[in-house]
């Protein structure tokens, strides 16, 4: 991590910034990270969307070689002596970390996939990079004409287009309302429809074993 982002975020937030390169949070490490900044932004005077608090943190983070664990906490007191267990229960982040890799392999670093499953790929990716990075919810504000069409070719272009539309409908019909404190959390069920749309789209690109379909179009329209 640069010093000058350090110092930056030391004198937005009004805080000394300690972090350990290459260590690894949780996602409620990571959430409590985002609300934090929030909260001493908005008591700065300054306040920030919570959009513009996750892409902070993440900076932070790449800076660091932060990463998130596939892994979260899950605590469970033994009634027989009182002793606290600590268990462990996988989480779909390893969703975001099987896109990442079929992202890297199969979209070039501009334009259209060469491949269908690859034009997929960079489909989901962007409904969720518009959600993460900027805080676009497809079927509201900006994010119709950011991640709308993208989610539109997803949901009608593809051998998956049922099931696709099915988890962008649940999206939709789970988000939480503007403004709420909720958003950009787990909490947030339109962060879970688009993992489940990711996961649809993973789980297809990877049954394709390789032998991929050649690609003419573009998803974003």
């Amino acid at each position: 991590m640069s010093k000058k982002l350090i110092e930056q975020l030391e004198k937005l937030s009004g805080k000394k910034v300690i972090l350990t390169e290459g260590q690894t949070w949780t996602k409620e490490r990571f959430n409590q990270e985002v609300e934090d900044l929030c909260k001493d932004m908005k008591e700065q005077g300054s306040p920030w969307p919570k959009s513009h608090c996750v892409k902070e943190i993440k900076r932070v983070m790449k800076d660091n070689d932060i990463t998130i664990s596939d892994k979260k906490s899950l605590k469970e007191d033994r009634e027989d002596d009182g002793e606290e267990v600590v268990l462990t229960e996988d989480t779909n982040s390893d969703v975001e970390n099987q896109l990442e890799v079929l992202f890297q392999e199969l979209v070039p670093s501009s334009g259209a996939a060469e491949t269908f499953e690859g034009e997929m790929v960079r489909a989901i990716m962007r409904v969720w990079y518009r959600y993460y990075n900027d805080g676009d919810y497809y079927f509201r504000g900006y994010g119709r004409e950011t991640a709308g069409p993208t989610v539109q070719w997803l949901k009608t272009k593809t051998p998956i287009s049922k099931q696709l539309a099915i988890a962008f409908n649940k999206a939709r019909a789970n988000a939480v309302p503007q403004q709420s404190r909720l958003e950009y959390t787990e909490q947030d069920g339109y962060l879970n429809g688009i993992k489940e749309a990711a996961k649809l789209v993973v789980d297809y690109v990877k049954s394709k074993n390789g032998e991929y379909t050649p690609n003419t179009g573009d998803s974003r329209g």
